[in-house]
């Protein structure tokens, strides 16, 4: 087995020491250790068939197009996860998995604090998929003397690494068995996230109809909210208005325009839907499911939820002025 496979269970192993400790900031360290461990599996198997294929490609029978073997040969790992599936090299499900936990990796290293109530979580759940993945996906099952051999290595290998040849599910098993339980499944810890993210929202949303200077109804403030958001925003018919829009007049009438024709996303309270989802990942059968679920709610969640953020910070800049404003300031 080459020298990467056992960097590989190196680095498993280290991730589910981490996990060991709980908390949000070791979760996220392991949860990007897990991360480097598939993308150097994926990275194997693309290889691999790559260079069996080279040898059919001799003959002109090459089993992949041109298409397929770049994205094989790319940087994309996207497009490398997708190759390793269309190869039948893993499954779908390990597909779609490997690419939401990827997604996560890379917002948890470039945003900071982020997701800290699920990440210890998904992190585990990740981990669970490497090490299936590595025992089962793995393309190099050799054994080679050269490769240096840790205590760890040989702590899920068996003496200098030899497990790799015919007992490679053991490994994997293992490798399982190197992190703590679970106290909560994860679609548990996904459904409370979203729960909470709702609520959260809806704290901002009373707060802004508590104190809105003009004391509009909850629908009418909901739909202004929707409405200024877009003629703000850089959709081309509203880019196109404001270029002929040049006097006071004209821009009131090009709103009066938008108005007529602009549909609101929604046109009353989505929350208690919203709450009502968040809650049927609970119900999911699986781990995967729920995480399915979870990053469609998020998604379709951004847009109300943005809106409402962004006018309940506008609405504190605006009491903050008018307190400075009182102080003669």
């Amino acid at each position: 087995m080459s020298q990467d496979a056992y960097t590989c269970i190196e680095q498993l192993d280290l991730a589910g020491y981490q996990l060991e400790d709980g908390s949000p900031s070791y979760g996220r360290f392991a949860l990007i250790l897990t991360d480097n461990v598939v993308e150097l599996i994926i990275h194997k198997i693309c290889a691999f068939e790559i260079s069996h294929d080279d040898m059919w490609l001799r003959f002109g029978k090459p089993r992949y197009t041109p298409e397929q073997r770049s994205d094989a040969s790319g940087q994309q790992f996207d497009k490398k996860v997708k190759f390793c599936k269309m190869a039948r090299k893993i499954t779908p499900e390990w597909a779609d998995a490997i690419q939401i936990c990827h997604k996560y990796r890379n917002e948890l290293y470039h945003s900071g604090l982020r997701y800290d109530d699920i990440v210890w979580s998904l992190a585990w759940y990740y981990h669970e998929v490497a090490a299936i993945l590595f025992a089962e996906a793995y393309p190099d099952h050799s054994w080679g003397s050269r490769a240096k051999v840790t205590a760890t290595v040989e702590k899920h290998a068996g003496k200098g690494g030899r497990k790799v040849l015919r007992e490679i599910h053991e490994i994997g098993e293992s490798l399982r068995q190197a992190k703590p339980p679970r106290k909560k499944e994860l679609k548990e810890e996904l459904s409370i996230s979203a729960q909470n993210r709702v609520e959260e929202i809806e704290d901002l949303l009373t707060y802004l109809l508590k104190n809105d200077p003009q004391n509009r109804p909850e629908d009418v403030t909901i739909y202004e909210l929707q409405f200024y958001d877009y003629i703000l925003s850089e959709d081309s018919l509203i880019t196109e208005i404001w270029k002929k829009a040049e006097t006071v007049n004209q821009t009131k009438a090009a709103m009066d325009f938008v108005r007529e024709i602009w549909e609101p996303k929604y046109k009353k309270n989505p929350l208690q839907n919203f709450r009502k989802r968040a809650k049927r990942i609970l119900g999911l059968k699986n781990d995967l499911n729920a995480l399915k679920a979870f990053e469609c709610f998020k998604s379709e969640f951004l847009y109300f939820s943005r809106i409402i953020e962004e006018a309940a910070m506008s609405l504190d800049r605006y009491v903050e002025n008018q307190i400075e404003a009182m102080r003669g300031n």
